[in-house]
């Protein structure tokens, strides 16, 4: 599992995202800086083994000020 996670009309970092197991189940996850409060992309691409080829999902999130 990647994630990448953009500003809006950048291009942001790709990371792998790093198994681990909570409350009895894995799960997948990552750090990544939101430096401004500001609409950001995230795209998360999963690979299972034995599909023909990885699902993309893409989300939009807005970093506002708490």
């Amino acid at each position: 599992v990647t994630a990448q996670v953009s500003g809006l009309g950048l291009v942001g970092p790709k990371k792998t995202l790093e198994p681990m197991s909570i409350a009895g189940t894995i799960t997948y996850g990552a750090y990544f800086e939101l430096p401004s409060f500001n609409r950001y992309r995230i795209v998360l691409t999963i690979k299972r083994a034995g599909a023909s080829r990885p699902v993309d999902l893409v989300y939009n999130y807005e970093h506002r000020n708490p």
